[in-house]
Formats: structure tokens, C-alpha cells, sequence
């Protein structure tokens, strides 16, 4: 996994490193409300009433927070037939 910071010179870089008619897929953090691994730790906190972790530059959800622009920025670079859906991710824990 790789935390992208800036997502346009991501997806510009790997455009122009791709051969004519190639494909590529790319995967974006989905729902905060669907993505248990994500924020397994904010909870847990609230729920034992300890004070939130620190803030990071940005949350783990912040292109999808923003998916409209990130689609743009595809087919602006180049990218043509962009197929875009939610795949929840969910991972079960158990307590011991």
C-alpha cells in the first residue's frame, strides 16, 4: 500500500511511464463507514473515552472525500474508458 500526497503527480507519472493501450488500476480508500481496518483505532478510543489521536495532514478517506476531482484528474492526463465503483474492504476482528 502506498499513501499518494499528491494524487495528480501520481497519476500523471504513471500515465507517462505506461505503454500505448496498456491498462492500469488504481485503489482509492472507499467509505469511512464501510472500511472497519481504517478506523478500528478512532473507535475504540471513543468507545474507552480516550482523547483522538493527532490529526495527519489528511485522514485515510481524503480522495474519496474528493472522487469527482480524481476522476477529472484521470481523464485529464489521458486516461480514457475510466470504470469507477465501491468494493468494500471490510476485515472481521475478534476479541479474544
Amino acid at each position: 500500500m502506498m499513501i499518494v500526497f499528491d494524487y495528480k503527480l501520481q497519476i500523471a507519472e504513471a500515465y507517462r511511464v505506461m505503454k500505448p493501450g496498456s491498462r492500469a488500476c488504481f485503489s482509492v480508500w472507499g467509505r469511512r463507514e464501510n472500511t472497519i481496518q481504517m478506523t478500528v483505532i478512532e473507535m475504540a478510543n471513543n468507545r474507552l473515552g480516550r482523547p483522538p489521536l493527532p490529526t495527519p495532514p489528511h485522514n485515510n478517506f481524503h480522495l474519496n472525500e474528493k472522487i469527482d476531482e480524481v476522476k477529472l484528474e484521470f481523464l485529464r492526463v489521458g486516461f480514457k474508458g475510466l470504470k469507477v465503483w465501491y468494493q468494500p474492504s471490510n476485515w472481521y476482528f475478534k476479541d479474544g
